[in-house]
């Protein structure tokens, strides 16, 4: 056996991961045909989520790259099929690679159960060179009988390649990673072009199966061109593919569960892999539940609405939203923990009256981290969402999103209607507790992500350990894991943040503030402060409501946007 190089840091980092270990399955007899099975807990069936990894296909780098994925796809309740192959440098190459991905894939079907895993429900993950592999198994259907692969005994519902080769062709002819292309397939198009007519996913377009394309854009060891040259032939070829730049992204972020690139793919899979069009992002939600919370079925979002735009905040980070409906503006600014699909079911609610835009906050989703963390940057990027409008819109933030808000409204932002929801400002004790923010900083720098998760939940915002461990087992979770990182810079503006009852006094704005009956007292006593202090405010109680009603009843909380919004000659006072 080779002696194996060490991986860079930036990949040795990510094999090391802490939980129960992995079931080893074989699918054939070399040391190099098996997977890894990472089974939540819980009763099934779990769907499943296909790991491949990269690495241009060389025997150098292995399947436990993935480990990191693994154990975080794992924590949201996905069972993991992490696969092993056989590579260039070992006994891989032409045609064993391609036939043990292949065979590895088809395995899975065997150790399904009766119960234990969704076989309706596969989505196949691959980064890089396991971009590559991710997609040409879902082309599998296509392939002629005695071609490698051909027949498949299981088609995944979703293909996604994080910086896949996705191309051989154009690969080839880059002479990407020292001719790993050729290496692969024994040589060039023009010597084994029909290798590559069955090998290259573009080149098998239509593929049948839905396609996630996800590449950041300071990638220097796989092109970005690959992507958008299969994204133009799959969608002319009739395939449903979405490809997602993003913006100062590199290589190695997409497989990095800590970053918020990944975050933006998981969005992507749970709870139900597979189900809806790929581009559906925003119908990956839920709720926190406890006894006053219930577990909200997951809303479809109408047809309509502009997709995804973004702007230069002021320090020329990229701010990105998700707009949706159409009728008068409405900006909604999301809390610390979470991203934009937090919304989904409010927009399913609100779509058709009015025009929203779902505003993700640096360092989540369509906006990466990037510039400097503090409240006027992300004022900042509010000024630069909304100055893309007509017309100045109304504004709902929740949590932390309600703090920028009236941070921005404060400072002058035109703005016809404040919406804050449970703005958790320190109106009479310190925000954060004692020695929290170290040991938040310490858990997030160690990679402990759901830890520290737990910790702001249990010891921020007050929540039962009950509460927390329910919202495990919603879709909203991942978004929360995600939020994590760039959460910590928010710890930090909390802490320092004061609260300056004059400024708020002098405002001119018209508000509405919503605190619901049963959330934290800190909370309520800081929206009824605000709520106070704000000239002509009303403060809406939200009956029987903890701090998620958008989540838990998002028909009450679209009633109560609705009345806030609604003149004021309708059944409210006159503006200030």
């Amino acid at each position: 056996m080779a002696v194996t190089e060490p991986y860079p840091a930036v990949l040795e980092r990510l094999t090391h991961v802490s939980g129960r270990a992995p079931e080893r399955c074989a699918y054939g007899d070399e040391p190099d045909q098996f997977a890894e099975l990472w089974l939540p807990d819980g009763d099934g069936p779990h769907p499943v989520v296909v790991l491949v990894h990269g690495g241009y296909w060389r025997e150098r780098y292995r399947l436990d790259v993935m480990n990191a994925l693994a154990a975080d796809l794992r924590s949201a309740g996905l069972a993991v099929w992490n696969l092993e192959y056989r590579r260039v440098g070992g006994r891989g190459g032409w045609p064993a690679t391609f036939a043990d991905v292949a065979d590895g894939l088809d395995a899975l079907v065997d150790h399904a159960g009766p119960a234990r895993l969704a076989m309706d429900r596969v989505a196949i993950v691959g980064h890089s060179a396991g971009g590559h592999l991710a997609l040409w198994l879902a082309a599998r259907g296509g392939l002629p009988a005695g071609a490698p692969g051909a027949g498949p005994r299981l088609v995944p519902a979703l293909a996604v390649a994080l910086a896949g080769v996705a191309d051989l062709h154009e690969g080839a002819r880059l002479g990407l990673s020292g001719g790993a292309v050729a290496a692969l397939l024994g040589g060039g198009p023009e010597e084994v072009g029909e290798r590559y007519a069955l090998a290259s996913p573009t080149a098998r377009t239509p593929l049948g199966v839905p396609q996630l394309l996800v590449h950041g854009d300071r990638d220097d060891s796989v092109p970005l061109d690959l992507s958008r040259r299969h994204h133009a032939a799959a969608v002319a070829a009739g395939d449903e593919c979405e490809l997602v730049e993003l913006p100062g992204v590199d290589h190695f972020a997409l497989i990095d569960p800590a970053s918020a690139a990944w975050g933006l793919v998981r969005a992507h899979l749970p709870p139900s892999v597979g189900e809806g069009r790929v581009g559906a992002r925003l119908d990956r939600s839920g709720a926190a539940s406890g006894d006053h919370l219930s577990r909200t079925p997951t809303p479809t979002l109408p047809p309509r609405g502009g997709g995804s735009s973004s702007a230069r905040s002021a320090d020329g980070t990229p701010v990105g939203w998700e707009r949706v409906g159409a009728g008068r503006p409405l900006v909604l600014l999301h809390g610390a923990m979470t991203d934009r699909t937090c919304w989904a079911p409010l927009a399913a609610q609100l779509s058709g009256e009015l025009d929203l835009l779902l505003v993700d906050r640096r360092g989540r989703g369509l906006s990466p981290a990037g510039g400097r963390y503090d409240l006027a940057a992300a004022v900042e990027d509010l000024r630069a969402v909304c100055a893309t409008l007509d017309a100045p819109p109304a504004i709902l933030g929740w949590s932390f999103g309600a703090v920028v808000a009236l941070e921005a409204v404060l400072g002058g932002l035109p703005c016809v209607h404040l919406v804050l929801y449970e703005p958790p400002l320190p109106v009479a004790t310190a925000r954060l507790p004692e020695g929290f923010r170290a040991e938040f900083v310490r858990l997030v720098e160690a990679g402990e992500i759901e830890t520290a998760a737990r910790l702001f939940l249990t010891r921020v915002m007050r929540l039962a350990p009950a509460v927390v461990e329910v919202m495990r087992g919603f879709p909203l979770w991942p978004s929360v894991l995600a939020a994590v990182p760039a959460a910590r810079w928010e710890m930090e503006i909390l802490d320092a943040c004061t609260y300056d009852a004059a400024r708020v006094r002098a405002c001119r704005t018209l508000a509405t503030v919503l605190a619901g009956t049963e959330s934290p007292a800190h909370l309520v006593e800081a929206s009824a402060r605000v709520a106070g202090d704000l000239p002509g405010a009303r403060l809406v109680r939200l009956p029987g409501q903890h701090h998620f009603a958008h989540l838990s009843d998002p028909a009450g909380f679209a009633a109560a946007v609705r009345a806030a919004l609604a003149p004021r000659g309708e059944g409210g006072d006159d503006a200030p």
